[in-house]
């Protein structure tokens, strides 16, 4: 049941179990890579985004202490749905649509919703702000855009 999630979870984020990271039709390489997104499993809200991180390398392999390819496996899949979406950006790479939204629940709490076309959907961690969200998503998500 774990490989098929981590294989469904891989083709839903187009990524090979390989390890080939594709963004943008370039490989990327780790002087490419934006500093560690969160060291351990608590800097991650939900199951997805932590797996997300630890197959783009912004996260250390010891988020899958197991070695079984699932990252961070007792966090939850739940995706929030509380407070306002503040702010939606899309694009289509290839056949897939990929949407990155802002969502703000009050003055100290905003977090994101990262989905595509194709079946990848979670939510991120809480942020103080909306900029400090919008930054985070610049550093980490916005290359689903190009």
């Amino acid at each position: 049941m774990k490989i098929l999630m981590v294989n469904l979870f891989l083709r839903a984020l187009k990524l090979s179990p390989l390890c080939l990271i594709l963004l943008g039709g370039t490989a990327v390489n780790a002087q490419n890579l934006p500093p560690y997104a969160g060291t351990t499993c608590s800097a991650f809200a939900t199951q997805p985004e932590a797996q997300w991180h630890y197959y783009m390398g912004t996260a250390p392999a010891s988020l899958d202490d197991d070695r079984d390819g699932l990252a961070c496996e007792y966090l939850t899949s739940v995706i929030r749905s509380d407070g306002s979406r503040i702010f939606n950006n899309q694009a289509n790479r290839g056949n897939v649509r990929y949407t990155l939204e802002v969502w703000r629940v009050n003055a100290t709490d905003v977090y994101l919703r990262i989905k595509s076309s194709e079946g990848m959907d979670f939510t991120t961690r809480s942020f103080p702000s909306d900029p400090a969200a919008r930054e985070h998503m610049n550093t980490y998500y916005r290359s689903l855009l190009r």
